[in-house]
């Protein structure tokens, strides 16, 4: 990026938006591209009273700013968002919603859709209350029916129709998804695990989907269940088959690398650093994949999702206000957060 000299003569639309620089930040060269007018120099305030100011200063001209140094701001051009009312902005999430009621009743029947739709829906719900609560546009849920697999469901998505102002909201809108989910998975899955029953256990049986436990799943089963021998296994209910897989996308949600909750969440706590952390994932997911097959059971999930971090980006764009650091509670909450990923993972999940 190459900066011109201060005070080289802007255009004028370029003059007023920098005029409202005064007081805040000591401006000593600029650079104009793609919608974006940057600023270098120096940062007169602390950097929450100087983002509220300058939001306040040019919002109502269709800027916003962003500080990403304490020696380079950016005042960036936001284009109009069209806002879907009415029935536009109910009927696909709606559609989508009840299909995959549908699809995920055909593969296990009313108690199983009901639990695994109760946890998706409150899971979104997290985040999208969260994302409100903070005054940002967001879509509703968008659900992923898939009739044709065991699940019934590729979970679901909501869509960040504003950008994210600090740390503190893309940690709190990350992680709200993941803890509400939970919320509702662990319960669903004692449920589950009551209703289901010990059996000996048959190797290799066609047919007769297993598969594995994660930490926090085998802890409940002991829990609920007692101890379990060497020859038998749990013939799990379908509400504990809803539970489990409960689980499993909260797992894959919060794979710590891209726009994941976890990506979300590792950028709030470690910033710019937080790329080698999803690169190191990444090749992790491979791994897992590698590993998966010498056990004889290729879990390709894992290099599909590998693939698809590596495609659109493993590295996650900054917020608006990328200087104020997040508070030690949220970084200690954050860093639980690897924890319960690791304690809801597993590298071969599923043995058909």
């Amino acid at each position: 990026m190459r900066f011109s000299p201060w005070p080289t003569p802007l255009e004028e639309w370029h003059f007023l938006l920098a005029r409202e620089l005064h007081g805040v930040f000591d401006a000593e060269a600029w650079d104009a591209r793609d919608g974006i007018l940057r600023f270098r120099g120096r940062l007169l305030v602390d950097p929450e009273e100087a983002f509220a100011t300058l939001s306040g200063r040019v919002g109502p001209l269709g800027y916003v700013p962003q500080l990403l140094r304490p020696d380079q701001i950016a005042l960036l051009r936001l284009a109009p968002t069209p806002q879907d009312r009415g029935v536009r902005r109910w009927a696909l999430p709606a559609a989508l919603f009840l299909a995959t009621i549908v699809s995920t009743f055909l593969v296990g029947g009313l108690a199983y859709a009901a639990s695994i739709m109760g946890i998706l829906l409150v899971h979104e719900l997290g985040h999208y209350l969260t994302a409100r609560y903070y005054g940002m546009r967001v879509s509703l849920p968008y659900f992923i029916p898939m009739p044709l697999s065991f699940l019934g469901t590729m979970g679901a998505i909501i869509r960040m129709r504003s950008p994210l102002p600090n740390r503190r909201v893309l940690f709190d809108v990350g992680i709200a998804g993941p803890l509400a989910g939970l919320a509702v998975a662990i319960p669903v899955t004692i449920l589950g695990l009551s209703l289901s029953r010990v059996v000996p256990h048959v190797a290799d049986m066609p047919g007769v989907l297993q598969f594995g436990e994660p930490v926090l799943f085998r802890v409940l089963a002991h829990l609920v269940m007692g101890p379990i021998g060497s020859g038998e296994t749990i013939l799990v209910h379908p509400v504990g088959f809803a539970g489990w897989l409960g689980f499993f996308v909260t797992a894959l949600n919060l794979i710590p690398a891209g726009q994941l909750d976890g990506g979300h969440i590792g950028y709030a706590v470690l910033g710019r650093r937080h790329d080698n952390v999803a690169l190191v994932t990444i090749l992790a997911l491979f791994g897992m994949a590698l590993y998966s097959s010498l056990q004889g059971q290729l879990q390709v999930i894992w290099a599909v999702w590998g693939v698809l971090l590596l495609m659109m980006g493993y590295r996650h764009p900054p917020p608006l206000n990328d200087l104020t650091p997040l508070d030690p509670a949220r970084r200690v909450l954050g860093i639980l957060s690897w924890g319960l990923f690791l304690a809801l993972v597993t590298p071969v999940p599923f043995v058909l």
